[in-house]
């Protein structure tokens, strides 16, 4: 069944599931950022990471989902990582306002 429409809670059900299925994939899929050029680093949703001024821009998939669903005014995306004291993802939900 395709879905014309999904919400936050959606996919962050379905990164959930992911999660339990194989943690291991899940979180390399979640921790694997690609260099992108200034045009996507200057969209207006899209969240990239740069840790420096001199370093690249990269961008993953949680960047990319929280494109899809905008962006607060404070900057924060729709999907939130859980992370324990480990640094560890424990799950994903909306980001909390």
């Amino acid at each position: 069944m395709i879905k014309e429409r999904i919400s936050i809670q959606d996919v962050c059900n379905l990164l959930n599931e992911m999660l339990d299925l194989d943690y291991e994939a899940t979180s390399n899929l979640i921790a694997c950022r690609v260099e992108c050029n200034e045009k996507i680093e200057k969209h207006p949703t899209i969240q990239v990471q740069k840790l420096d001024q001199n370093a690249p821009s990269k961008v993953g998939i949680i960047g990319v989902l929280n494109g899809m669903f905008g962006i607060r005014e404070d900057g924060m995306g729709a999907i939130a990582l859980e992370i324990d004291d480990d640094k560890r993802i424990i799950g994903f939900k909306p980001t909390p306002d």
